[in-house]
């Protein structure tokens, strides 16, 4: 867990000035339980937890873009340089 526990009340403070951790503890307990849970779901670099559904970049050794330019169907128009567009 991280050392550092904060918690505010938005609506009535919001500018952050009154940390009520203190005085939700429940609140706080629940906030870093649901925390723990995505680091040990989708890991933490912060923490340096992987997480258990964390999979590599996918790569492919062949990479080719989806569209191609066709110049004999251009349909990219460059419209600055039409006259109707001043």
């Amino acid at each position: 867990m991280m050392g550092m526990q904060e918690l505010y009340d938005l609506e009535a403070d919001i500018g952050e000035t009154n940390d009520v951790a203190a005085q939700h503890p429940d609140v706080v307990a629940e906030l870093q339980a649901r925390l723990q849970a995505c680091r040990e779901d989708i890991g933490d670099e912060a923490t340096g937890v992987s997480g258990a559904n964390v999979r590599p970049i996918g790569k492919v050794d062949n990479p080719k873009p989806l569209t191609q330019y066709d110049p004999d169907c251009p349909y990219i128009w460059a419209e600055y340089d039409t006259e109707e567009c001043g």
